[in-house]
């Protein structure tokens, strides 16, 4: 080839050369394998055309231009050396940013408390009834028979008292304390029972059902007569339970109902 043409070819190289280097800069990252790759053939193109001229051209001009399409061609591959770098780096970049799997938390032990023990119910305090007292026979007095007159006169200046015996054997019987307040009305029927007496209630009128115990007793303070509390021992609580009338519960629970409603 004569030196016009070979420089001529040279120069449009050097156009493609700049060319598909910008490209590779701005084409995305799927298709910069492929823009690299042009860029190399296009580079040892050029170098085979330089070697051409070199061989082909004498003298100072040839050598000069020889050294500018060096150094263009150094600065190209210094490019590509760049750019290689820099999608690299944009590749790292990219791995690095992967979202990291994300950490089961594990789930917290259920801490179980410790039960308290149940303590057995204390049995009923059954207060044992006093035994009455026998009242003493009055004396019976023996029939008069004939006194002297020192006897009359005797009499005459005694002071007649009634004895210790006479007192207590015509003393009537009154009711105590206790008794008075067992018989006295109540405005409330679960405060007037004692702590022994609602044990007993709720084990034998309830089947050990506190809670039913207290809304039974607040049903009954609730009634508006005797007749109507009664109606609610009746259904509610014998029949509900399957008791018998007769029980000592039974009998204590209504006496508690007749004094509230008396």
């Amino acid at each position: 080839m004569e030196r016009n043409e070979l420089l001529h070819r040279l120069n449009h190289l050097v156009k493609d050369l700049n060319n598909t280097h910008t490209r590779l800069q701005e084409c995305p990252e799927e298709h910069q394998q492929i823009e690299a790759a042009l860029l190399s053939q296009q580079v040892i193109k050029l170098y085979s055309y330089i070697r051409k001229i070199q061989l082909s051209i004498d003298g100072a001009d040839e050598i000069r231009s020889f050294t500018v399409i060096k150094k263009q061609t150094e600065t190209a591959k210094k490019k590509e050396t760049l750019l290689k770098h820099t999608s690299e780096k944009v590749l790292q970049a990219t791995v690095a940013q992967e979202p990291k799997p994300i950490e089961k938390i594990p789930e917290p032990t259920p801490v179980i408390a410790p039960t308290k023990p149940v303590s057995p119910p204390t049995p009923p305090v059954v207060e044992t009834p006093k035994a009455a007292t026998p009242e003493p026979e009055k004396a019976v007095q023996p029939p008069q028979q004939k006194v002297d007159k020192k006897a009359m006169l005797h009499e005459k200046f005694t002071d007649k008292q009634p004895s210790l015996h006479d007192k207590l054997s015509n003393k009537t019987a009154t009711p105590n304390l206790a008794q008075k307040m067992e018989a006295a009305p109540i405005t409330d029927i679960k405060a007037a029972i004692s702590l022994n007496m609602r044990i007993s209630f709720i084990k034998h009128l309830f089947k050990g059902d506190d809670r039913m115990y207290l809304k039974s007793m607040d049903s009954l303070n609730r009634c508006g007569n005797f007749n109507e509390a009664k109606f609610f021992v009746d259904s509610e609580i014998i029949q509900k339970y399957m008791l018998k009338e007769n029980t000592p519960q039974i009998a204590e629970l209504m006496a508690l109902v007749a004094r509230r409603y008396s």
